[in-house]
């Protein structure tokens, strides 16, 4: 993960907690009850990679990710590119879905009525602006309706919009859509959310932060039917990034925001609800540890205030990617660097996030912190690209084929 898509505790309520760091001893005694049941890699005709996976509705997986577009092929653009696999990785069908610009998708989220909505970008109108993209397909991948939702009338800024959405809700009449919105003559970013009935169409929209440049990265339902958005940006003095909440009402008005951060760079990354009411959020601090980044958990209560963090040490974890509560504690995914890229990891935790064991597995096609998915009890599918060795298909394929693999837990 990069700054630009990529948590000391400075809390913007009435108290402040100090760091815990977790103690543990070195990597090398990682257990190794981790297998890799199975991995795929697909495309082949152009280049190809891998943004998202989620389980099918017919017991499969699904694919999200971009391509070389089919209008304008060898001219840089793309497509967003979806496969359908069966439970074991093997494929299904394949579809392409885009214009004449670059289409991109960020997001999957399956519907109830079988199909599945793809959220993203969009440059495939006459300004170049990047708006807004969703995409609503059905379950064997025909398209039903598409829309770009454009910047907002009134923005003053002259230069292009850079938006994209990265969380989608679905709802009893329609979706909420969370998404991120910049123009290129300006520094900081703002928060969308807008509100669209079952065919696309807007019914409210909000735009959110503004005191300097917000990003969001996950939406959570709230008891009263509100929403917390939980993202991360340049949001005081200090060097670097905090991690930003966002308590809305069911129409998008801000009630609350909140936020988490220290010196250094704190992102999130992921949140997950518990079932106290509260929240637990993961990401990465370099706010410790001698400014290396690592894997960071903290929990807050319904208003946003903290009631306990956990910085980890370097040696065990760069990134968190998921947050799974248990009956035992929490159950963590994530990346471990290491000299040769990057490490998958598992960690378990105790009910105020200390760790209790550690399992790792790596592969040499890991070059970078993939995305990640719980997809079952003790089960995940991790999702990129990989890039052919130098020859016959390297330079044929340019590189790039997406790639899919499902880890499982033996223990």
């Amino acid at each position: 993960m990069d700054f630009n898509k990529c948590t000391l505790i400075k809390v913007l309520s009435s108290f402040v907690l100090p760091l815990c760091f977790t103690c543990l001893i070195p990597s090398a005694a990682f257990s190794s009850s981790l297998n890799l049941e199975w991995k795929a890699e697909f495309g082949g005709k152009k280049v190809e990679t891998g943004t998202v996976t989620i389980p099918a509705v017919d017991g499969g997986f699904l694919l999200v990710g971009e391509a070389e577009s089919e209008y304008l092929k060898g001219n840089g653009k793309k497509d967003i590119y979806v496969v359908k696999m069966n439970a074991t990785g093997l494929e299904t069908w394949e579809k392409y879905y885009g214009g004449y610009g670059d289409d991109i998708g960020t997001f999957v989220r399956a519907t109830s009525d079988g199909g599945y909505i793809i959220g993203g970008s969009s440059r495939s109108n006459w300004n170049d602006n990047r708006n807004m993209l969703l995409v609503k397909i059905s379950a064997e991948g025909k398209l039903q309706w598409k829309k770009e939702y454009p910047a907002e009338p009134n923005l003053t800024s002259e230069g292009l919009n850079d938006d994209e959405i990265i969380y989608i809700r679905e709802e009893a009449d329609g979706y909420t859509i969370l998404g991120n919105k910049k123009s290129t003559d300006t520094i900081g970013g703002d928060i969308f959310l807008i509100k669209v009935n079952g065919q696309g169409g807007v019914e409210w929209r909000k735009t959110i932060g503004g005191r300097e440049d917000e990003k969001a990265v996950s939406l959570q339902d709230t008891p009263d039917g509100g929403y917390l958005i939980v993202g991360y940006g340049a949001l005081s003095s200090e060097t670097g990034y905090d991690i930003y909440l966002s308590k809305t009402d069911s129409h998008g008005k801000v009630e609350w925001s909140k936020s988490l951060g220290g010196k250094g760079w704190d992102i999130s990354t992921v949140t997950a609800p518990t079932s106290d009411g509260g929240y637990l959020i993961g990401g990465q601090s370099s706010s410790g540890n001698d400014g290396l980044f690592s894997g960071y958990l903290a929990k807050v209560n319904s208003e946003g205030n903290l009631l306990w963090q956990q910085v980890m040490p370097a040696y065990v974890c760069t990134l968190i990617e998921t947050i799974v509560p248990t009956d035992k504690g929490i159950e963590l995914t994530g990346w471990l660097e290491s000299g040769t890229g990057y490490d998958f990891v598992r960690i378990l935790t105790d009910e105020t996030g200390v760790i209790s064991s550690t399992d790792l597995i790596n592969n040499e096609q890991w070059s970078k912190p993939f995305a990640v998915t719980a997809v079952d009890k003790g089960a995940y599918i991790v999702t990129g690209y990989v890039v052919d060795k130098p020859g016959y298909r390297y330079w044929l394929n340019k590189q790039e084929q997406a790639y899919v693999a499902k880890i499982k837990f033996a223990k």
